[in-house]
């Protein structure tokens, strides 16, 4: 839906926080580049900034452009996974935006699957825009995170902007996504976060390239 599209990439470039659906919860999303918009965004989640979020990309290129250099094991297997609702951590180059980075020198993305959705517009937004999109659930700091008019109204209440015709797609009960920080090696890993993407079948893909 290209004026979905246009209309978020507008709401987006001017400091806009806004919120949309991907393939696992609702998300609030801005530029990471924009101060203004994180302040905002910190004042809407009442949270800080000590720990970073994560970024939504449009492919494993782009990915790779924020990254360094990892091992092929994981190019290889990321080629095959993404999209998913696997969230990957992963050295940060010098592309990366700060505020997604932690202290680690570390940086959390993820392609989400939007194709053939009803959220299939963010799939071009992800790809138009020069940035990985910054992406946290829709809450207060330290509570659920909420979907569909839950989400809707409190994004209300604090000002945020909405896409027309915003549609939930996703699961039937909205989950995280699994979060995997990649080891030193080419093989070894740390789960951060079990959400809805199976360890087991992260697995069985890295063993076909090991």
């Amino acid at each position: 839906m290209p004026g979905q599209a246009d209309d978020f990439i507008e709401a987006i470039s001017s400091s806009k926080l806004c919120l949309y659906p991907t393939d696992t919860v609702w998300g609030l999303g801005c530029d990471p580049f924009d101060d203004s918009a994180l302040q905002e965004l910190i004042r809407v989640k009442q949270c800080g900034r000590e720990k970073p979020f994560l970024g939504l990309v449009g492919g494993l290129r782009a990915a790779q452009g924020y990254w360094e250099q990892m091992p092929s094991t994981w190019a290889q297997s990321l080629e095959a996974i993404w999209p998913a609702p696997l969230t990957v951590v992963w050295r940060a180059s010098e592309k990366a935006p700060k505020a997604l980075v932690s202290p680690r020198g570390e940086i959390a993305l993820r392609v989400p699957y939007v194709e053939d959705t009803a959220g299939s517009w963010l799939g071009r937004v992800l790809h138009e825009i020069s940035f990985p999109l910054l992406s946290t659930s829709v809450n207060l700091h330290g509570e659920k995170p909420l979907c569909g008019q839950a989400a809707r109204s409190f994004c209300k209440r604090h000002g945020v902007w909405i896409p027309q015709g915003l549609s939930s797609f996703g699961m039937a009960e909205p989950q995280a996504s699994t979060v995997v920080r990649i080891g030193s090696d080419a093989s070894s890993y740390t789960v951060l976060r079990h959400g809805c993407y199976p360890v087991s079948e992260l697995e069985r893909v890295l063993a076909m390239f090991r």
